[in-house]
């Protein structure tokens, strides 16, 4: 029965994503982040990262979720759009208390454009 409910949630992940309706991004949102299994999950965050650059500040957020698998998954998101918003919360994440949150935000910034990195303005820090 569980491996049924997995495939339902996860094929019905995966069709918000491929019907690319941006009204699903919210909610998508805060499926990942209040999602119990954590294939649902994972897919979830995958199909918010589908979405391209629409669905950076949702991703954003989830860098700040409670649970370490959300804020890792939302690093590999925020590098797979490869935007110059995503290159500051990611340079955040490289201080996050969990070690494979860490690591995928530091993997994260070496697949985003190296312009973005340069642009940034250190100079309050």
């Amino acid at each position: 029965m569980l491996t049924l409910f997995l495939l339902y949630g996860f094929n019905a992940t995966l069709a918000l994503a491929k019907i690319k309706d941006e009204t699903a991004i919210p909610h998508l949102a805060q499926k990942a982040e209040k999602e119990p299994l954590e294939e649902v999950m994972m897919a979830v965050i995958q199909a918010l990262t589908d979405f391209g650059p629409t669905a950076i500040e949702p991703l954003i957020k989830l860098t700040n979720s409670s649970k370490p698998l959300v804020r890792m998954a939302a690093c590999q998101g925020l590098g797979r759009i490869d935007t110059h918003k995503s290159v500051e919360p990611l340079i955040r994440s490289i201080d996050d208390p969990d070690p494979n949150v860490r690591r995928a935000a530091i993997c994260a910034n070496f697949d985003t454009d190296s312009q973005s990195v340069f642009s940034l303005d250190f100079t309050d820090r």
